[in-house]
């Protein structure tokens, strides 16, 4: 994909309002959204496959939510 395309330069631009980490660099999209998948079960390795299908994506955020609401009840 090249790179002046809008979804590449969104996903692995840096955030304007993230916060730099203690190493000092700000986050981009694409780690914060690793960080969100993993609470959702989800393996980062190969979500922008498993996005280019609309329907499983939309399946297994569906069931990655009530996987991780049922955690909160759980844990409350």
């Amino acid at each position: 994909m090249p790179d002046k395309l809008i979804p590449k330069q969104l996903t692995y631009d840096e955030l304007e309002g993230g916060r730099c980490s203690v190493s000092g660099h700000k986050n981009r999209f694409i780690d914060t959204l690793k960080v969100s998948l993993e609470c959702f079960d989800k393996d980062t390795t190969y979500w922008e496959s498993l996005a280019q299908d609309c329907q499983m994506w939309r399946y297994n955020n569906t069931r990655g939510t009530s996987i991780a609401e049922n955690r909160c009840a759980v844990e409350v």
